[in-house]
């Protein structure tokens, strides 16, 4: 799905895509880019991931995919600062961000073989380093995937 809207040198762009898809789980990812004048516009992600295994849709925060009491936040923030070190995202890099709380870990989605972490300009660079997206293969999780998580089939 895709809206543009235009006016006097505004523009508003939304995208949003299924990343993943099974009888249980839905996920989406939607990027919004707004140009509102100055020198560049900005991005911004927004995501969902719903457990739709029941009558009703349950949207899932990471709480919901992992063991409760697993200390997922801090295995997710390691494996998430070592991904982004290897694409040499600049304030990692740098040491200024070392460790990421689950705040800043809320924009996530899933695909069939990871969980990808979505970091908008500015996060984790200078805008013009751009966005950054994380991806920790569900192999790397297995300490913190519970056997009745719906994960637990995506190992």
């Amino acid at each position: 799905m895709e809206s543009k809207t235009g006016r006097a040198g505004w523009e508003i762009t939304q995208n949003c895509k299924i990343t993943y898809y099974s009888d249980n789980l839905i996920s989406l990812m939607t990027r919004v880019y707004e140009y509102s004048g100055g020198a560049h516009g900005n991005t911004a992600y927004a995501t969902q991931t719903f457990d739709v295994s029941g009558p009703e849709p349950k949207e899932l925060n990471l709480e919901g995919l992992f063991v409760g009491d697993s200390d997922y936040i801090n295995v997710l923030s390691n494996l998430v600062i070592e991904e982004l070190k290897q694409q040499n995202a600049p304030e990692v890099v740098n040491g200024w961000i070392s460790s990421f709380g689950e705040k800043e870990l809320q924009n996530f989605f899933l695909t069939s073989k990871s969980i990808k972490f979505a970091f908008e300009p500015y996060a984790v660079g200078p805008y013009a380093a751009g966005s950054y997206f994380a991806e920790i293969p569900y192999s790397k999780l297995s300490s913190i995937i519970g056997t009745g998580s719906l994960l637990a089939s995506m190992q």
